[in-house]
C-alpha cells in the first residue's frame, strides 16, 4: 500500500527520521518523536496528553492532579507513585497521599441565588487537600462550546475537555443546559492547601452563574487526601515515634526530627559524637531499654544540654559527661538515669523530678533556679550536692549515700548518708494524731 498526496508535500518542517502528522490544514508537520536505530526517541520538550501513555494493553500511565498514576486494566485499579521531594538539602522521606471515600456533589462555594454575569474566572483557596473528579457550576442560561482551564500558583496545569480544544475554538467543548451541571475531570485534579487555584472558563456565549455576588457557586465530587509517611527501616514505625539504633542513626538526629509529644526509642549501645542538645522541645520522651535492671544505653563521651524546653522525659540512659538543664519551664521527669558527669540545673521555672537515678561528680543547683527539684529513691554515692538556691527548692526523699556535709536542702522521708546515719527534717512527728516528739529528744 502506498501513501499518495494530491499535491507535493512540504517536508521543510520535518526533520530526518522524525515521525509526521497531517494538521487540520492538510500540511505535514513533525511530531518531535524520532526513530533512531529502531528505538523511539523524543526531544526534551515533548509534551504528552495526560491520558495517552500506554505500556502494552495492560498499563496506562497518566497525570492525576499533579501526581503520576498508573492504571492496570486487568484489575481496573489505579495506583499513585510514591513521592520523594528533592531539594538542595537532599531527598525527603517517601510519602504517599491516602484517599478517603468518594463524596458526591459537595458544595465548597455557596449559592445565594445572586446572578453573576459574564464570568470568565473563579478563584479557589482550598481549605483541605482533596482529589476532585467532578466540578459543578450553577448556570443561569445554557452555554455552548464550554471549556475550562485550571491554573495553579500562576501556571497552567489542566484543560477540560482538552488543551487542544482550549487553544483551538474549532474543537468542540461542552454544551451545557441551565441549572446545576457537572463536568467530569479526566484526569482528576487535586485541590491542595498549598495551591492558589484559578478556574478559567469560556464559551461561545456569555457565562452567567449563580453565586453570592462575589464568588460563584461551586461544588465537587471529591476524595479527601491525607499526607502520610512511608515506613522504612530507619524511619518511624508508629505515628509520633522515632527509633534509634547504634551505627544506623543517632539520638541527635531523632531529636531534631521530633515534634510535640513524640517518643524516641533508643536501642542498647554506645552512642559517640558531638554533645546532645535538646532545645525548644515540648513534651519529648526518650526511652531506653534495661538490661538486668540497669541502663545499657550510653551517650558516650558526650554532654547532654536541655534548654528552653518543657516536659522532657527520659528513662534508662547513661550520660558520660555533664548534663545541664536551664532556660525552660521545667516539669521534666528523669527515671533510672545515670548522670556520670554530674548535673547542673539553672534557671528553670517549675519542678524537676529525679527518680531512681545515680550520680557521679557534682550536682549543682544554681541560684537562679526558681522551681523545685525532687530527688526520690536516688543514689548519691561519691556525689557532692551544692544548692546555691534556697532550701525549699531542693526536696530529697528516700535517697541513699548522701554526703554527710549536706546542707541547704529539705530532707523528707527516710534518707541515709554515706556514713550510715539518717536524717529527717521535720518539726513534729505524729502517730494516730499523737505528737511523739519527746521520744526522739536527745538524751541529757
Amino acid at each position: 500500500m502506498g501513501l499518495y498526496f494530491s499535491n507535493t508535500p512540504d517536508l521543510t518542517k520535518v526533520k530526518e527520521n522524525e515521525l509526521m502528522y497531517k494538521d487540520t490544514n492538510g500540511d505535514l508537520k513533525g511530531t518531535g518523536i524520532f526513530i533512531k536505530d529502531n528505538i523511539i526517541v523524543s526531544t526534551k520538550d515533548l509534551e504528552l496528553p495526560p491520558n495517552t501513555l500506554h505500556l502494552g494493553d495492560n498499563i496506562e500511565i497518566h497525570e492525576n492532579g499533579g501526581f503520576i498514576e498508573n492504571t492496570t486494566n486487568t484489575l481496573n485499579k489505579r495506583y499513585l507513585l510514591l513521592d520523594y521531594q528533592n531539594s538542595n538539602v537532599g531527598t525527603s522521606k517517601p510519602i504517599y497521599y491516602k484517599r478517603e471515600f468518594l463524596e458526591i456533589n459537595v458544595t465548597i462555594q455557596e449559592d445565594n441565588s445572586t446572578i453573576m454575569n459574564n464570568i470568565t474566572e473563579i478563584n479557589i483557596t482550598p481549605t483541605q487537600d482533596e482529589e476532585v473528579s467532578k466540578v459543578y457550576f450553577s448556570l443561569v442560561e445554557p452555554v455552548t462550546n464550554f471549556k475550562t482551564k485550571l491554573e495553579v500558583n500562576g501556571k497552567d496545569v489542566a484543560y477540560y475537555p482538552s488543551k487542544n480544544s482550549w487553544n483551538d475554538n474549532t474543537i468542540q467543548g461542552y454544551n451545557l443546559s441551565n441549572g446545576i451541571v457537572g463536568i467530569d475531570l479526566k484526569p482528576h485534579f487535586s485541590f491542595l492547601t498549598d495551591y492558589n487555584i484559578k478556574i478559567y472558563i469560556k464559551a461561545d456565549n456569555n457565562i452567567n452563574l449563580n453565586g453570592n455576588g462575589t464568588i460563584p457557586y461551586l461544588a465537587v465530587d471529591r476524595q479527601k487526601i491525607s499526607k502520610l509517611e512511608v515506613v522504612t527501616e530507619n524511619q518511624q514505625l508508629l505515628s509520633n515515634t522515632h527509633y534509634v539504633n547504634q551505627n544506623k542513626n543517632d539520638i541527635q538526629d531523632a531529636i531534631n526530627e521530633a515534634s510535640y509529644r513524640d517518643i524516641i526509642y533508643v536501642a542498647q549501645g554506645l552512642y559517640d559524637g558531638l554533645d546532645i542538645n535538646i532545645n525548644n522541645k515540648n513534651e519529648l520522651a526518650i526511652v531506653c531499654p534495661l538490661v538486668a535492671g540497669s541502663p545499657s544505653t550510653q551517650i558516650n563521651n558526650r554532654a547532654l544540654n536541655i534548654t528552653n524546653s518543657l516536659r522532657i522525659k527520659m528513662g534508662n540512659l547513661r550520660v558520660e559527661k555533664l548534663t545541664t538543664i536551664r532556660g525552660g519551664t521545667g516539669r521534666h521527669y528523669f527515671n533510672n538515669m545515670n548522670f556520670l558527669g554530674g548535673l547542673t540545673i539553672g534557671n528553670e521555672s517549675n519542678f524537676i523530678i529525679l527518680q531512681g537515678c545515680e550520680f557521679s561528680g557534682t550536682v549543682t543547683i544554681n541560684s537562679d533556679f526558681a522551681g523545685v527539684l525532687y530527688c526520690i529513691n536516688c543514689n548519691f554515692q561519691d556525689t557532692n550536692i551544692i544548692n546555691n538556691s534556697t532550701l525549699q527548692h531542693v526536696i530529697i526523699t528516700q535517697c541513699t549515700n548522701l554526703p554527710p556535709a549536706l546542707n541547704n536542702v529539705y530532707l523528707a522521708g527516710l534518707n541515709s548518708f554515706s556514713n550510715m546515719s539518717s536524717r529527717l527534717d521535720v518539726t513534729s512527728i505524729y502517730i494516730n494524731g499523737v505528737n511523739i516528739n519527746n521520744i526522739f529528744q536527745p538524751k541529757q
